[in-house]
């Protein structure tokens, strides 16, 4: 693999490993100092605006990267489409966690997020930088 394939590979990774552990952390009710973003007005929801936005603009450009020859619409609402489905079983599974509250509002900002992220990558990707893999 090509360095500017890792780069943007690596990256989406990590984040989706921060975002496990941010899970893992809330699901047992162990969220410490990140209990305080939730304190703020909507500082909930626009957590999840942000995490599953960078989410999903990393994954969409590794994607990107990765199958350059796809067209880039197709990549992006598929990456968008599978990882909407992650977080909607992840919401969906709150139900059965007693430390957790499935909240729709929750699952609309993680929407948001990803179609907004979306959005700014095809924006780029059809504006200028034609060939991502370039």
């Amino acid at each position: 693999m090509k360095p500017k394939t890792i780069l943007p590979l690596a990256a989406a990774s990590l984040m989706a490993l921060f975002i496990v552990a941010v899970i893992l952390l809330a699901d047992t009710a162990s969220l410490g100092i990140l209990r305080r973003i939730s304190s703020f007005p909507y500082g909930d929801k626009v957590g999840h605006f942000v995490l599953y936005g960078l989410l999903s603009l990393l994954l969409s450009l590794a994607i990107l990267r990765l199958m350059p020859q796809q067209p880039a619409k197709r990549l992006v609402v598929l990456t968008s489409f599978a990882l909407g489905l992650m977080i909607a079983a992840e919401e969906l599974s709150q139900v059965w966690l007693p430390s957790r509250s499935a909240d729709w509002v929750d699952l609309v900002a993680s929407f948001a997020g990803v179609a907004f992220s979306s959005a700014i990558v095809l924006r780029w990707a059809y504006h200028g930088h034609q060939r991502i893999h370039s």
